[in-house]
């Protein structure tokens, strides 16, 4: 199990070609991957986006790649349109002589002119830089991955309390189920008696409105539904080897919430009601934590 939360860090290239790559990760549903690389690099973007994304589950994450490069490496992202320049320089000259002025032109004025200076397309980066930047890359999702992780069995063993603790209090309530069912029936004889209704005890009509309150009080299916989401839950828990589980682990909160509720809108009995209330506040504890799994 990983945390979503973390940064990591690598390196790569020797000599002359260096790539250090940064990553930072907070929590968020889905990955959302934001890359930050310098113009001599754009070409690799597309490459590490999907590196990335088989290496990394779910996340906010950025990664800033930074490079130093020789100069035969490292072309110019832009370059001077000499053509157009000599045009300018040579119509300018030939005006000032026509009308008796003194030539002044600086290359900042040239510059300024629109097309003189043009972006470069991105170039192909050469294979020394790639595979620099690839093993700074992978570095640090590695160091990422660390860091996760050890944050991560502190995440699991908040998770694995909770689900001790939802355990105990499902177990209550299966221990209470006939007390739950008994209470419906003897709570609904009493409200005949002092709506003082002419009933015999043993009336058919009396005894079918008791079954049918019964059913729908009956909350076995609940419970052991319930001891089946918490079994799942504890399995997700101990997996090892880094999956991703804080999908399945928030699918399975909301299941658990749905059976919590259903439960308590069924159940009358006083320590059931309780116990229900109990389970779901400590359910809301357990949900909040599972935003912080990958």
């Amino acid at each position: 199990m990983r945390s979503m939360t973390g940064c990591g860090r690598g390196e790569g290239g020797d000599g002359a070609v260096r790539v250090r790559v940064g990553l930072t990760s907070v929590n968020r549903k889905q990955l959302d991957l934001r890359l930050v690389l310098p113009p001599e690099l754009a070409a690799l973007e597309p490459g590490l986006r999907l590196r990335a994304q088989a290496a990394l589950g779910r996340g906010a994450v950025t990664a800033t790649v930074a490079c130093e490069l020789p100069p035969e490496l490292n072309p110019a992202p832009v370059t001077l349109d000499e053509t157009v320049v000599r045009g300018l320089v040579h119509q300018w000259r030939a005006l000032a002589m026509e009308l008796g002025l003194t030539p002044t032109l600086t290359l900042g004025d040239l510059a300024a002119v629109p097309g003189v200076v043009r972006e470069m397309p991105a170039a192909d980066v050469p294979e020394t830089v790639k595979a620099a930047a690839l093993t700074a890359f992978d570095a640090a999702v590695a160091d990422l991955h660390r860091m996760q992780a050890a944050e991560g069995l502190r995440l699991q063993a908040d998770l694995e309390r909770a689900a001790a603790c939802l355990t105990r209090g499902v177990k209550l309530i299966r221990e209470r189920e006939d007390d739950a069912l008994q209470y419906c029936r003897d709570h609904l004889r009493e409200r005949i008696r002092v709506l003082g209704l002419d009933l015999n005890p043993d009336d058919d009509r009396l005894a079918k409105e008791i079954a049918f309150w019964a059913e729908r009080s009956d909350i076995h299916e609940e419970v052991v539904r319930l001891e089946s989401h918490l079994g799942q839950l504890k399995d997700l828990c101990a997996k090892k080897g880094g999956e991703p589980v804080g999908r399945a682990l928030d699918f399975l909160c909301q299941e658990m919430g749905r059976e919590i509720n259903t439960l308590c809108a069924k159940a009358a009995e006083t320590l059931v009601v309780h116990q229900a209330l109990e389970l779901r506040g400590e359910l809301e504890r357990l949900r909040e934590q599972v935003q912080n799994v990958e």
